[in-house]
């Protein structure tokens, strides 16, 4: 399990908040990491990946963070509509799609399967699931309020919130509630989930509260960051060189004359002069 968090909330006053969780214990804590006033209206959308945290506002512009470096990195500018959770960045009013045009200017909120196979489109208290080949609804299902967040939980099924206090969980392939739990005293405006040890579990009884933070303001978006594992690689220690007799006969021989006796390999330094024998040469 990783041992810390990170926790990005977007506000009405303009302000992004970022807070460390610390998951090693029973009971979570959360310590305040940084604030961040870069929009000049109100945030609308946060999204998270292993190193990259983006923002999108009212004031038509995106806001990009480097999570690993602890910097911003700018800005996109000069969009055409309002940030919304219609896509995870930017509203679009139409969606271009390989079969064709699929007209979502009805919907407040898509969202695509982790696999990719289909996406939801929420229009008001309704959730209509698509077919990513087709196009078409392959079904649907109606939350008793109006619906402000979705996420889902895996590829099957979807984590639902809205003009009330309570969370709700649907099986799409079912198109049926199979799970729900107070999680405010008010309305919730947003909600994210993430996976710990490369698993997701989901308990069908009420989940257990981990933890809370009070921000002081009026929350709008929720982001969860989770910074990548760090592979940790042993250093292994460097095996001794192994030179043969042959390499090193070579290797002597560039400078000395090598003369080879049985086992044994007999050197003679021809650099020094050779002392003359008396009466060498009478």
């Amino acid at each position: 399990m990783a041992a810390v968090l990170g926790m990005i909330a977007g506000s009405y006053e303009q302000i992004a908040f970022g807070y460390r969780v610390i998951t090693d214990q029973k009971e979570w804590t959360s310590e305040a990491d940084f604030t961040h006033h870069a929009h000049t209206a109100s945030i609308s959308v946060a999204a998270a990946s292993e190193r990259f945290v983006a923002t999108g506002s009212k004031d038509e512009t995106i806001q990009l963070y480097d999570m690993k470096k602890r910097t911003e990195l700018g800005a996109l500018l000069h969009h055409d509509e309002v940030m919304s959770h219609r896509c995870p960045y930017i509203r679009l009013g139409n969606l271009l799609f390989q079969s064709g045009q699929i007209r979502l200017s009805d919907a407040h909120i898509v969202r695509w399967s982790p696999v990719g196979d289909k996406y939801v489109a929420v229009v008001n208290d309704r959730v209509n699931i698509y077919d990513l080949e087709t196009a078409s609804v392959i079904g649907t299902v109606t939350n008793p309020k109006r619906i402000s967040s979705i996420k889902f939980v895996n590829n099957s099924v979807l984590a639902v919130a809205g003009d009330d206090e309570i969370v709700r969980f649907c099986d799409l392939g079912k198109e049926e509630w199979v799970c729900e739990f107070k999680a405010h005293e008010t309305r919730v405006k947003a909600i994210d989930c993430f996976m710990m040890e490369d698993y997701c579990a989901l308990e069908l009884e009420s989940p257990t509260l981990l933890g809370e933070v009070n921000t002081t303001a009026r929350l709008t978006c929720l982001a969860v960051w989770k910074p990548p594992p760090v592979e940790q690689t042993a250093e292994e220690p460097a095996a001794p060189a192994t030179t043969t007799s042959k390499e090193l006969i070579q290797e002597l021989s560039k400078t000395k004359r090598v003369r080879i006796a049985a086992e044994e390999v007999i050197l003679e330094d021809e650099s020094k002069p050779k002392k003359k024998k008396k009466g060498a040469g009478k």
